[in-house]
């Protein structure tokens, strides 16, 4: 019989020991708390389902695809629509794409040195939220400048010759044209939202692949790279569909009474701002669901402990959070050739493809005649067909060819790169025919005044008291457009069907009797004169061919680059390679690029005697110059890739003999260390120490 007192100890060992768990239990559940999804305490057991590698890259291609649309798509598309709307020229326009990348250049080597070490979903979620920050601002100035109206609504009686007036329709205009008084703020507002998203995207294509690689084994992780870049290129692709949709709606979704104007003319302001807006929510959501994710996912542990190391022999450096760590980090990797050729291809190639990007939709639209929205479906098409699929190409020829090393990979990267080289050439096919205007291309009849960027003035209009901030382009039956009604000397308005009694349009023959002389009934056409545009699915289709064989390397060289370095250092690594491509490759890119497209200009608007956007181009002389741009970047990028394929060589074969040489010192030593352990044995039969 037991006692009471015994009793009651026993009952109490027995609940201690029922509150208390087994060290083993303790440590199983601090595991599952370190390696599941949610945060803190919250990690419901229902969700653990996306705890894994396909689930973690969804939300992070989701992440990488709003991030395209936004920052790279609806940004770059809305640059004709900001520069008629707030007076940049192409070149202003060109530095908010690019401002972008300051911020992502000055933070990029921090982020991707402690993200490298400390919790990299929690940067990534950060880094989407702070993005999505960026694209609201960007929005901001649309609410400042209120709604739109056209010019000739503020001040519809300066659209004809007027003769009897004392005053200057430009003295008129000054006071009611917002577009350069008002800029400043915007532009301020436009490159600040720019600034952080720049920030914040900057984790997404350093600390995001190096995560993968982590936790996805070798064999997989080419299709992993594949996928992300793929859609990495679907969001522009997506957004430049739906962006040329936002586009085709007035930009204060309600076309003011009294104004009749669709997207095809050229003074139309499309809802620029709808995708930016949109966009951020999305990635507010987003970031705060990769957030959630462990350090690391319980696959990645398993795998770190069993798979093969693909680095050269020093595989760790054992590097910490420690500052200090920076400098023997950044020192081992610019010493590394493999490396830095790898970074000044990749940049060359950076260089030509960004700087030109963030006008293709300009160029699709001006060029090839497109309305916004066959310009954003052509946009489209040449990045998913294009650039899309030479992201998954690239992906399934290193898992087809079972690419693992450096070596293998730089060889591929050269070849792939030789036939990407040709497609700059495709910018030679030819367009729309170049607008010939009055006063500025071709000279006002019976005048041989041209001056190439300012409006010139002809003795049939110099009387009208005409504004140059009045763009209302109208037709001549002789082919040649004219600034406004006014320019052309117009004196009456017959509505929708166009303005007569124009004196500066030369006498038009009818017929072989009859003449019409210029002051009496010729009718001058609303919009300019008809291009003639052709060949927009030659071109398109011309890009598809050649950005996909291109972009085709990206994942081989993506695997050159984290297999030519060692394990701890590829977060860091990849934060360099992204400090060269935007420091020297999209940074500048895009503003030497729109300094080219200013070059050609013909026509620029002015308002209150500044200059503001430009109005034509002579696209022939266009297409040259971005020939002359970027088939020598190219040429180089194939010149440093090939270098990166002759070090890599190099290397391998300095590691094979130094294990050559090992084995040799290995098998010298194994015989002696026999002999020794022979002696020792008989010594020790013999009764010796």
């Amino acid at each position: 019989m037991v006692d009471s007192n015994t009793e009651k100890l026993l009952s109490n060992d027995i609940n201690k020991n029922e509150e208390t768990p087994s060290p083993l239990v303790k440590s199983t559940e601090r595991s599952w708390g370190e390696h599941s999804w949610g945060w803190r305490g919250f990690r419901p057991k229902y969700l653990q389902f996306i705890n894994n590698p396909k689930g973690f890259m969804v939300f992070l291609c989701i992440f990488g695809l709003v991030q395209g649309m936004a920052i790279n798509t609806f940004v770059n598309q809305a640059l004709p629509t900001l520069e008629r709307r707030f007076g940049f020229n192409s070149k202003q326009a060109g530095f908010i794409p690019s401002s972008n990348d300051i911020t992502a250049i000055i933070l990029v080597g921090v982020v991707s040195f402690y993200g490298g070490v400390g919790n990299r979903p929690l940067w990534l979620g950060a880094g989407s939220i702070i993005t999505a920050l960026g694209t609201l601002i960007f929005t901001i100035p649309q609410g400042l400048v209120g709604e739109y109206i056209p010019p000739e609504l503020k001040a519809g009686r300066f659209l004809l010759c007027q003769t009897k007036i004392n005053v200057t329709a430009d003295d008129s205009l000054c006071n009611l044209d917002d577009t350069v008084s008002s800029s400043g703020i915007h532009y301020f507002l436009f490159v600040l939202g720019q600034l952080i998203a720049g920030a914040g995207a900057t984790p997404l294509h350093t600390l995001g692949p190096a995560y993968l690689d982590d936790n996805v084994h070798p064999q997989y992780i080419g299709i992993y790279f594949g996928v992300f870049y793929l859609t990495v290129f679907l969001g522009p692709g997506l957004g430049s569909i739906l962006g040329g949709k936002l586009l085709g709606i007035w930009i204060d979704l309600n076309v003011p009474k009294g104004v009749r104007i669709t997207p095809f003319d050229p003074r139309w302001m499309g809802a620029w701002w709808l995708g930016p807006l949109g966009s951020g929510v999305i990635l507010v959501v987003v970031g705060l669901i990769i957030t959630g994710y462990p350090r690391m996912l319980p696959s990645g542990v398993a795998l770190q402990a069993t798979k093969k190391r693909r680095a050269p022999p020093r595989v760790y450096k054992n590097l910490s959070d420690k500052l200090k760590d920076i400098i023997p980090a950044t020192r081992s990797l610019l010493t590394n050739p493999v490396y830095i050729c790898q970074n000044l291809a990749l940049t060359a190639s950076v260089f030509s493809w960004m700087g030109i990007g963030p006008f293709m939709f300009k160029i699709i639209r001006s060029r090839y005649g497109a309305s916004p929205m066959m310009a954003g479906i052509a946009s489209a098409i040449i990045v998913i067909g294009g650039c899309g699929l030479g992201m998954m190409l690239g992906g399934l020829i290193v898992k087809w060819r079972k690419i693992e090393e450096s070596k293998r990979a730089a060889k591929y990267t050269f070849f792939l790169q030789l036939l990407g080289i040709w497609s700059m050439w495709c910018f030679l096919i030819p367009g729309c025919s170049n607008s010939k205007y009055a006063g500025f291309d071709v000279p006002y009849h019976n005048s041989s005044m041209v001056k190439g960027s300012d409006m010139t003035l002809g003795a049939c209009n110099s009387a009208c008291h005409c504004s140059t901030a009045q763009f209302r382009p109208v037709c001549g039956p002789d082919g040649v457009s004219y600034y406004s009604p006014c320019f052309a000397g117009c004196k009456a308005s017959l509505g929708m069907r166009g303005f007569t009694n124009c004196s500066c349009v030369p006498d038009f023959v009818v017929n072989a009797t009859t003449t019409l002389s210029s002051t009496n009934g010729i009718v001058l056409q609303n919009d300019g004169c008809i291009q003639d545009c052709k060949n927009l699915p030659l071109f398109v289709i011309g890009l598809i061919i050649t950005a996909m064989f291109s972009l085709t390397n990206a994942v081989p060289s993506k695997i050159t680059t984290m297999r030519c370095v060692s394990d701890d250092e590829r977060s860091y690594s990849l934060g360099i390679q992204f400090i060269f491509m935007r420091l020297f490759g999209s940074l500048p890119g895009p503003i030497i690029v729109g300094y080219i497209i200013d070059h050609t200009c013909t026509m620029w608007k002015t308002v209150c005697g500044e200059r503001t956007n430009c109005l034509n181009y002579n696209y022939d002389q266009l297409g040259w110059i971005l020939v002359y741009y970027g088939v020598p970047t190219q040429v180089l990028s194939v010149l440093f890739y090939f270098l990166s394929w002759h070090f890599t060589k190099r290397d391998s074969a300095t590691q094979t003999a130094s294990e050559v040489k090992m084995d040799d010192i290995a098998m010298e030593t194994k015989p002696v260390l026999s002999d020794e352990i022979h002696e020792g044995d008989k010594h020790e039969k013999n009764g010796h120490v």
